[in-house]
């Protein structure tokens, strides 16, 4: 009766075991699938009226989201700034003025640089900025090569990283481009064959001339969503993530 006992206790303690070994294995599991698809949206050129029209559409779907401001625009519209601000939105710097003659040198390149930081520091309180995006992007033709490099270097030596992207909508190539455009440039680059779909950071763009991008975000959001996809800002990335970014060559991607 005793070994009979014994054994139906050993069974016992095996199931209780062998359960508790199934149900951590499924919440560690679970952890690893948690983050291991991220989109962060990105919108360049703000603020303006159409950032306000942005933000609705993030309000809605509870999602927050990176805006790379210039820094004259700033100055123009520094309620719109403060509404981004105020929503807990990632506000990072792009240029002061945009104009492709700041890619002359290095040195006339980073007086802007400096000017948009100013700019912000002024308007947010804040004197430390991690991220920021060139204008055209890390890898942008509009300057010589060695004073690209230069430039890249000295983002680097300034401990900035810098931000580009894997999927843009390509909603700069002209003035108010048709939604059902938008969408269909999305649409082309998510199911692209060589996208590294576990992160991804969208190129979108919130100026005067692009009314129109408003409009196609709800889509992209919704498409997302249904993909599993985590939203998350630059304000939201910890050291881990932000390796994996470089990693992925997302940040940072020539240094």
């Amino acid at each position: 009766m005793k070994r009979k006992n014994f054994f139906i206790v050993t069974i016992i303690i095996s199931v209780i075991i062998f359960t508790s070994i199934s149900v951590l294995a499924i919440s560690d599991d679970s952890k690893c699938k948690e983050n291991d698809k991220i989109v962060y949206l990105t919108f360049d050129d703000g603020p303006t009226e159409t950032t306000l029209e942005v933000l609705k559409i993030l309000d809605e779907e509870n999602i927050k989201a990176t805006f790379f401001v210039i820094g004259k625009l700033v100055e123009e519209n520094p309620n719109i700034l403060k509404e981004i601000k105020e929503k807990n939105h990632s506000i990072c710097a792009h240029t002061y003025t945009h104009n492709d003659s700041n890619y002359v040198s290095a040195d006339v390149y980073f007086n802007d640089y400096e000017k948009v930081k100013n700019v912000l520091n002024e308007n947010l309180n804040k004197k430390n900025y991690e991220f920021m995006r060139m204008p055209g992007g890390s890898s942008t033709g509009i300057p010589q090569k060695s004073t690209l490099k230069q430039i890249r270097d000295g983002l680097i030596s300034r401990g900035l990283y810098y931000v580009d992207w894997n999927i843009s909508i390509e909603d700069a190539m002209g003035i108010n481009i048709p939604v059902e455009q938008l969408i269909c440039n999305y649409s082309k680059a998510m199911n692209s064959k060589n996208l590294d779909k576990s992160r991804i950071i969208i190129l979108m763009h919130d100026g005067a001339s692009n009314k129109t991008t408003p409009k196609a975000l709800g889509t992209i959001i919704k498409s997302l969503k249904e993909q599993g996809y985590e939203f998350k800002s630059l304000d939201m990335v910890d050291e881990k993530e932000r390796e994996i970014l470089i990693e992925k060559k997302l940040i940072n991607r020539y240094n």
